[in-house]
This record gives C-alpha cells, structure tokens and sequence, in this order.
C-alpha cells in the first residue's frame, strides 16, 4: 500500500535519496531539514501516514519532539533514524532503525 510519507533529517543527501528511493516505491514523501518545518508541514499535510525522523535534528530538543509527535500525532507510524545510540525513550510503539540502515530494512517497517 502506498504512503504519504514525512522525512525529518538535517544531513541532505540522506534526505534527498530517502525521498527519490521512496518515490520509486510509490510513496508520496515530504521533506524537511528541521522540527520546525516538519510541524508546518505536518499541519498542511493532515494525511502523512508515517513519520521518519531523525532523532537528533533540532532546533526542538530531542525528546520534546518525541512527545510533540506522540501526542499530537500519535495515530500516525513514527519511526526514528539515528546513528547515535539511544537510551530508553519510553514509546514501544515508535521503531528505532541505526544509521547507516539498508533501505529494505526501513520499508519493513511500513509496508
């Protein structure tokens, strides 16, 4: 089934080739470098159906952001990629995918 897709992480290239990888595989993605536009296109977006996002891309702290997504857009997959190790964050439901990742291995987890 095809998504409409959210990607929140401040490295471009990553972003670029998660958004062209993406769309081969049908999904609709939107792009964002940081939290702020993400909310902005969040709020214009209404349908996203899966978050990705980085867990360190600022400028809202970490886990702010986590809480934000969780209680504002709890309904919608959130799945978090990182290359830094993480401690317990508390959400069982959100997927945590270690950068570097195989792209295979992140559709897994929507598809």
């Amino acid at each position: 089934m095809k998504k409409k897709i959210l990607i929140i992480d401040d490295n471009d290239e990553l972003r670029l080739f998660l958004k062209k990888a993406l769309e081969k595989q049908g999904h609709t993605v939107i792009p964002s470098a940081d939290t702020i536009s993400a909310i902005e296109r969040l709020i214009a977006n209404d349908d996203v159906d899966v978050i990705i996002t980085d867990y360190r891309v600022g400028p809202l702290d970490d886990d702010i952001w986590l809480k934000f997504l969780k209680k504002f857009y709890g309904d919608k997959k959130v799945i978090i990629i990182s290359g830094y190790a993480l401690k317990e964050f508390g959400y069982e439901d959100i997927k945590y995918i270690k950068k570097p990742f195989d792209l295979s291995e992140l559709l897994d987890e929507f598809e």
